[in-house]
């Protein structure tokens, strides 16, 4: 049972990069609705990530602990920087700033 659970991520990733090929493929490139499907998933797995190791950290104990929370960190400040990025392409719509505080 723990082999099958370990290998249900496989199907659910294929679906996830599937619909990402095929919004790719369907919307032009550079409109609104290519940033938008593109930052909000990005944004969305980020999350996602983040949290998961967030929930590594907590249920772990001495070096690995401290392994998942720096993994955890590192996440967090990418993650802090693609909301940037989504909040100026998606809600504010206009481009990004050349020299981006995000960056």
């Amino acid at each position: 049972m723990a082999k099958l659970r370990m290998h249900a991520w496989i199907p659910v990733a294929t679906l996830i990069v599937a619909g990402y090929a095929l919004a790719s493929m369907l919307t032009t490139p550079h409109s609104f609705t290519a940033a938008l499907f593109g930052n909000t998933v990005q944004s969305a797995l980020l999350c996602l990530l983040f949290l998961l190791m967030m929930l590594c950290a907590r249920s772990s104990a001495g070096r690995v602990r401290w392994f998942w929370t720096a993994m955890s960190m590192g996440a967090g400040i990418w993650l802090a920087a693609t909301l940037m990025w989504t909040w100026f392409e998606v809600v504010v719509r206009k481009p990004v700033p050349e020299p981006f505080i995000g960056d």
